[in-house]
């Protein structure tokens, strides 16, 4: 998977603003009046779609508490 710099910026923005292409394409460095056709194709893109969905799930691996954790959280409350 090989992507420039704009691409990665996109595909970054795209998740950290909840999935509004316009805005993340914008953000990468694209014209505004061509942003939202920009994110149309960048999101039909292979390797920026595969790389989206590979930081989704270290965001998500990240953001969600195991069950050894949720009890020590819980003990902690006790």
């Amino acid at each position: 998977m090989s992507l420039n710099l704009k691409q990665i910026r996109f595909a970054d923005e795209y998740i950290r603003n909840g999935g509004n292409g316009t805005q993340a394409a914008i953000f990468a460095g694209y014209s505004p009046k061509t942003a939202a056709q920009q994110a149309s194709r960048l999101l039909k893109d292979a390797n920026v779609s595969e790389y989206i969905a590979q930081r989704q799930e270290e965001i998500d691996s990240v953001n969600i508490a195991s069950l050894k954790e949720i009890q020590e959280f819980q003990k902690l409350r006790m």
